[in-house]
């Protein structure tokens, strides 16, 4: 298979592509540009693979680096400081093998997921119709009733919770290795062959993919992955990365679907801020959410809904406002957080953006004519501990 590659965040030039190689619709941000009979390709906000027309794959690689790439991922997609002896050997062997991010994640599926089989897949409780001789669970007396008078052999019927293998999260990863099997190499696909064999005999699929996302998503916020199965934490957190990547997710479908792997750096950028932050402020009493406590309009009739991308209470009171921006701030990210602020009631806010050229957190403070204060903190995203230092401090920093 041909292997083309790009970069993020600049223009690559494709030599011996042409644009009918590339699908009809491309997500926002990805963009061909000409130049006399020379194609390139100008990709801001996504990493990983794009399966072409003509059989080849165009990489798009992070422009922080593969490492500080996964290590973004862990942390927004799961609880790094939990995760950290694994992405340790997550990371050195992305960049051992030199293998490509939709690879590397696809890679790392498969071991977790055999892992869940050789350690016991988890199970729940479902209610069954049971018929016997004898009462069993909860009775059903009118159908008994009915069985009864019809001479039916064994005519108690009785509901029964009984165990079963069929639940999201055995469902997710079924999906999600399946979709990770694309992307191994031919003697990774022999080697995991009866890993995929295993979970399409064992699991079913899902009639509502967002619905069992969504209850994963929450049974994640509550902790409820640790313990004695807590080998299954890393594989669903490794599942939400292949089929958010996939166009599955508990929001609704993307765009992008099929074998290509793009990553929305944007959306795990944002996540990587709050997670770092949820992290740090835990257990100093603060929450921080996504939006606010409760829901908040820009005018009274409740139209256009105002959520801030990290929104910290202490006490049910504000006490710092963010939005996330992988990007250089424009005038619109400007007055955007001018309404938050307004509409918020608070006297400063932050837009934290990332510094691509630097190891160190550089600011840009503005004042309004009414004293609210907006700082541009931009963080180096090519030292993610500097990074997280930065955004621990935050409250003590700019707190109200």
């Amino acid at each position: 298979m041909t292997i083309h590659y790009a970069n993020e965040g600049s223009l690559t030039w494709l030599d011996g592509l042409a644009p009918s190689s590339f699908p009809p619709k491309l997500p926002s941000g990805v963009q061909l540009v000409f130049s006399g009979d020379r194609l390139g390709l100008r990709c801001d906000g996504f990493v990983g693979a794009l399966a072409l027309s003509d059989g080849s794959t165009l990489r798009i690689k992070p422009k922080i680096g593969e490492v500080n790439f996964f290590r973004l991922l862990f942390k927004a997609e799961g609880q790094l400081s939990e995760l950290r002896r694994e992405f340790e050997g997550f990371a050195s062997y992305a960049v051992s093998e030199t293998r490509s991010i939709d690879e590397v994640v696809a890679v790392s599926l498969m071991h977790s997921a055999s892992e869940v089989l050789r350690r016991g897949a988890m199970f729940g409780r479902s209610a069954q119709r049971v018929r016997s001789s004898v009462a069993m669970g909860h009775l059903l007396p009118v159908d008994t009733i009915a069985n009864i008078k019809a001479g039916k052999a064994d005519p108690v019927v009785s509901k029964v919770r009984q165990r079963t293998f069929d639940i999201p999260e055995n469902r997710l990863i079924c999906k999600a290795v399946n979709i990770a099997h694309k992307y191994l190499t031919s003697d990774e696909k022999v080697q995991f062959s009866g890993v995929v064999n295993s979970y399409n005999r064992r699991f079913s699929g899902s009639k509502d993919w967002h619905a069992d996302l969504q209850l994963v998503e929450e049974n994640f916020s509550k902790g409820r992955y640790g313990g004695a199965r807590g080998y299954y934490q890393k594989t669903l957190m490794l599942t939400f990365i292949v089929l958010g990547a996939s166009g599955i997710n508990s929001f609704g479908s993307d765009d992008v679907l099929g074998k290509s792997l793009l990553i929305n750096t944007a959306d795990v950028y944002e996540k990587y801020l709050r997670n770092v932050m949820r992290e740090a402020y835990a257990r100093k009493g603060y929450l921080v959410t996504k939006g606010g406590i409760s829901d908040v309009s820009l005018y009274t009739s409740g139209s256009y809904s105002l959520e801030p991308d990290i929104t910290v209470y202490k006490d049910e009171q504000i006490v710092l406002l963010c939005d996330a921006k992988y990007k250089e701030p424009t005038s619109s990210d400007h007055y955007q957080m001018h309404a938050y602020m307004r509409r918020f009631g608070v006297a400063s806010g932050i837009l934290l953006c990332p510094n691509f050229h630097e190891d160190s957190v550089t600011e840009r403070v503005f004042v309004t004519p009414e004293k609210q204060v907006l700082r541009e903190i931009h963080l180096p995203l090519t030292n993610l501990r500097v990074t997280e230092a930065a955004l621990a401090s935050l409250v003590h920093d700019y707190g109200c």
